[in-house]
């Protein structure tokens, strides 16, 4: 199959809360100094204490900064690399920040499709190439059919996208008679990042104690043995006898330090032979 790739990043908007004071700025507690953004992130830096005098940029086709009120200042990330920004109150105090910028990035391939009676199963396999955790993407597939023609197009969210880890989706299209599907593509309109957040990948330290399973459902019991609160997904692919993959499933998790907990994963309607599972689960530190 022959398969097309778009990226389009969306604007975000958040803030950094700063106090100036004195002749030296002074952060507070929570806040942080050192930040990830992907290229097209926008933040907004407010001043408390004090009005801001001036703010510069040490690369400004990285990151572009500009006063956007008396004590705002609107930060762009640009494209990928590392710049400064330093923020200057009226008072003489002052405060630098540090920015690296990634760009957002996705691969993707069609893992399978699954042609029963007058409907096909279209599973992705999607992995975040950004380089940093992303709470969600989302994601509009195109169908074609064998003149090339768009028959189907619509969107989903993959959620918990850990950089670098294989997610899953699989789309469902009933044919019209004497359609057939030639071709499969995938774009992505849009994701969600908090940088205001280190996440640290801990899917391995995940433990399985029990795997049930059922004829509609399995059921995972997991153990979450880090001494931080989790955040993550059970991924499952199920196979028919002959390898062919007849569906995917997921289910969300919150685990606390060192709890256990039960998540049951729904089977495909049809008939299912094999599957396999992973575990994507992070833990989120706030640095402001």
């Amino acid at each position: 199959m022959n398969k097309r790739q778009k990226f389009m990043g969306v604007v975000l908007s958040f803030a950094l809360f700063v106090g100036l004071m004195g002749g030296i700025g002074s952060v507070s507690e929570a806040a942080g100094s050192r930040y990830t953004l992907l290229k097209g992130e926008k933040i907004v830096i407010t001043i408390f204490g004090t009005n801001i005098r001036s703010v510069s940029s040490s690369k400004k086709s990285v990151i572009a900064v500009k006063k956007s009120g008396a004590n705002k200042a609107t930060v762009t990330a640009k494209k990928a690399g590392k710049a400064k920004v330093t923020v200057r109150g009226v008072n003489g105090g002052s405060k630098t920040y540090s920015f690296n910028v990634k760009n957002p990035k996705y691969s993707w391939k069609v893992v399978g499709v699954y042609a029963e009676n007058n409907s096909y199963k279209i599973t992705y396999e999607i992995i975040n190439k950004s380089g940093v955790y992303l709470s969600s993407g989302k994601f509009k597939y195109h169908l074609f059919d064998a003149s090339g023609v768009e028959v189907k197009s619509d969107v989903f969210n993959v959620y918990r996208m850990i950089a670098g880890a294989k997610c899953y989706y699989t789309v469902s299209h009933y044919l019209t008679d004497g359609q057939t599907i030639g071709n499969a593509t995938l774009t992505n309109d849009e994701y969600s990042h908090d940088f205001k957040y280190k996440y640290n990948n801990v899917s391995k330290k995940m433990k399985v104690n029990k795997v049930e399973k059922l004829d509609s459902n399995i059921n995972f019991t997991i153990k979450n043995p880090t001494k931080e609160s989790v955040d993550g997904v059970v991924d499952v692919v199920f196979y028919d006898a002959a390898g062919q993959i007849v569906g995917t499933s997921q289910s969300s998790m919150y685990m606390t330090s060192n709890s256990v907990t039960t998540k049951t994963v729904y089977a495909p309607t049809r008939e299912w032979a094999d599957y396999k599972y992973s575990i994507r689960a992070v833990y989120g530190k706030y640095i402001g």
